[in-house]
């Protein structure tokens, strides 16, 4: 016995300069998410306080605003704001990203 009604898709924001890498990984990720794609650090922000996102996937070497800056303007802003909490970053043991977690679900900076 389905449910014929389908479940709303969770909204990924993914932030990755490479055009390529930006190209592919959208086109699984859709499969999936409703994804909004960002190549730059500071367009990722504008995006990121304009809609809530359930997941965040962030490119950590990004032109201009990297992902850890990203990462802390967005927990500025939130907490200026009295709005969604972002809890604190840290490193992964691989030592390439950081894990940051809005509301429960685990956010991603890691750079290659």
């Amino acid at each position: 016995m389905g449910d014929s009604a389908q479940r709303p898709r969770s909204s990924l924001l993914y932030v990755e300069d490479d055009a390529d890498i930006a190209a592919l990984t959208v086109e699984v990720l859709e499969d999936m998410y409703d994804v909004e794609h960002a190549s730059d650090g500071e367009t990722a922000l504008r995006f990121a306080l304009s809609r809530r996102y359930d997941v965040m996937v962030v490119d950590r070497r990004l032109p201009g605003m990297d992902g850890v800056d990203f990462i802390r303007a967005l927990r500025r802003a939130f907490r200026a704001d009295g709005g969604q909490k972002v809890s604190g970053a840290r490193r992964e043991s691989r030592g390439t990203g950081y894990v940051v977690k809005l509301e429960g679900v685990t956010c991603r900076s890691e750079s290659p």
